[in-house]
């Protein structure tokens, strides 16, 4: 039976910025060119032919030309978060223990990261919750990426690390006292705010700072399309690319779940019971043959072992956070 649309999601529309007034829309460009740019680095950890073919060393390489931001991913990489046994010294090190994936992301996002200068501890927090939760979604969706063999699951991570700097810009924008009561809204309740706070929303505002900072077009609309199905069924027949849409959407709604503690554990996420209404649409992007396992896979020790791990690492570094 065709489930009716959730109440909370009626009237609920995708403001594009094609549609902002002009100057309500040079005003908000004017604010986002406010945030720089990340190193130039970022281009080639982005490219197709680095995520294909890039070497430990050859990441240790780019990254020995970002010093500040390198010793930021060592220090990551040597917190109790990834339980090594004695500390690494070098980014090459840290990809060939943890596996090249996970320090590119760690590189990532630390890279972006240095774009956004907190302007008060509660925003500070704000940006916390939203790096965990790209950094659990990303790890998850590789791991079930690679179960459900969906080719080039690094290029999904990139995505969905890319697909947070929306939510970042909207508390760059914001007010910073505004910014923690944002942050408690659910997803649909938090696009609404955004939007009459704003004009746009955070995968609109995405997508305006990725392509000033000039990535390529249709990385910038695989990044927007992952958070646009809060806003919409798919479009077309059920092809490879919404399966990987809807795999990362998928990640990012269980991710945010376990950070805030809406979820406790992974193990109690049911597939064939959504009853969030942020996840109204999604049901038909994983009507796909290609994710046909997915409910099983995400029962998996390996998926529910990266889960364990990582939330358990962000509690213990919630204290000194806080302080």
């Amino acid at each position: 039976p065709v489930r009716p649309e959730p109440a909370s999601l009626q009237g609920l529309h995708l403001t594009p910025f094609a549609a902002l007034a002009p100057a309500a829309a040079d005003r908000l460009r004017g604010r986002l060119q406010a945030i720089p740019r990340p190193p130039h680095a970022l281009d080639k950890l982005v490219s197709a032919p680095f995520l294909a073919q890039a070497t430990s060393a050859e990441l240790n390489e780019l990254m020995t030309g970002e010093p500040q931001i390198a010793a930021r991913v060592l220090a990551a990489v040597n917190s109790p978060l990834y339980g090594l046994q004695k500390p690494l010294g070098s980014i090459g090190q840290a990809a060939t223990y943890l596996g090249m994936n996970n320090v590119r992301q760690i590189c990532l996002q630390y890279m972006l990261d240095a774009s956004f200068k907190p302007t008060s501890p509660e925003v500070k927090r704000c940006y916390e919750q939203v790096w965990n939760a790209s950094a659990l979604s990303g790890a998850l969706c590789f791991r079930l990426a690679q179960l459900l063999k969906l080719p080039d699951p690094g290029g999904l991570v990139t995505q969905i690390v890319l697909s947070s700097l929306g939510s970042l810009a909207v508390l760059a924008l914001l007010d910073p006292p505004q910014a923690p009561d944002l942050m408690r809204l659910d997803p649909v309740a938090r696009a609404r705010a955004e939007q009459d706070r704003l004009g746009l929303c955070a995968v609109e505002l995405d997508g305006l700072l990725l392509d000033s900072w000039k990535l390529p077009a249709s990385l910038i609309d695989d990044v927007c399309d992952i958070d646009r199905i809060l806003f919409r069924a798919p479009q077309g027949p059920a092809d490879a690319r919404q399966a990987r849409l809807g795999l990362c959407y998928l990640c990012k709604c269980v991710a945010e779940q376990l950070v805030n503690g809406q979820l406790v554990d992974l193990r109690q996420f049911d597939l064939q019971r959504m009853d969030d209404p942020a996840m109204f649409h999604l049901g038909a992007y994983l009507h796909n043959f290609r994710l046909e396992r997915l409910s099983e896979f995400l029962q998996f020790p390996e998926v529910l072992g990266t889960a364990d791990q990582m939330v358990a690492g962000f509690r213990l570094s919630r204290p000194a956070a806080a302080g």
